[in-house]
């Protein structure tokens, strides 16, 4: 994949998304595609062109949607749009290529502001995605990231704790691991702490794991923005 990359579209920040020129290979590995820059509307069903509708399917709403460049092989016509679905199951049935470029999160009825350098997505204002207790017992965390697709979450975190707690964050597609003190995971000798720009893997829910050694401890968590292979991995 080169170029390809997507924004908020400046004219229109809450429903439409500018893709930018580029080339990328198909989710089969065997075919360029050859994108030129467009803009389609999120709010309104695909149509083939820029400045019109991106949705493949449905009516908007608050969630993840994944963006799309496809091709239709028997003319060379290259696209793009918007699926909630991760292989863009509902495309335009003679677009049979696609590849996934990127996936954006909606939420209070808006497309959330973001910016993207290469594999790079950061929300333009961070989020406060956990702010709760953990004991324990390892309880899954939900993060602002997109679903449906695994990514390195890129996260502050921070906790209340006694002296000689452990704290263990860890990807749901690790083994659940008990803390130990001055032993696995982060132990802490002071009441607070913090530990920031960690990357985490997340399930395909937009989750990530904690647990402590001790029976409540007060966690936060900050979401800043997430790490996508942008479709060299699925």
């Amino acid at each position: 994949i080169f170029g390809c990359t997507i924004a908020n579209n400046a004219s229109d920040a809450t429903n439409d998304i500018d893709f930018a020129s580029g080339t990328a290979v198909d989710s089969t590995n065997l075919w360029y595609m050859v994108a030129s820059a467009l803009t389609k509307r999120l709010d309104s069903t695909w149509v083939v062109g820029t400045n019109q509708g991106g949705l493949f399917s449905g009516a908007v709403a608050n969630g993840t949607y994944h963006c799309f460049i496809i091709m239709r092989p028997d003319t060379g016509v290259v696209d793009a749009g918007f699926s909630t679905s991760a292989v863009a199951a509902d495309r335009p049935g003679a677009y049979t290529l696609y590849r996934r470029i990127g996936s954006i999160v909606r939420a209070s009825a808006a497309i959330l502001g973001f910016s993207q350098d290469g594999d790079e997505f950061l929300l333009k204002v961070p989020r406060l995605d956990i702010n709760t207790t953990v004991g324990t017992a390892a309880a899954l965390q939900t993060l602002t990231v997109p679903l449906g697709i695994k990514v390195k979450a890129i996260t502050d975190l921070n906790a209340n704790v006694g002296a000689g707690t452990s704290i263990m964050w860890s990807s749901p597609d690790q083994t659940d691991t008990a803390p130990v003190v001055n032993g696995l995971g982060l132990t802490f000798a002071s009441s607070t702490y913090s530990h920031n720009g960690k990357l985490i893997r997340t399930n395909t829910s937009g989750q990530i794991r904690a647990r402590s050694t001790q029976a409540a401890t007060s966690i936060l968590g900050t979401t800043h923005g997430w790490i996508d292979g942008r479709g060299r991995t699925g």
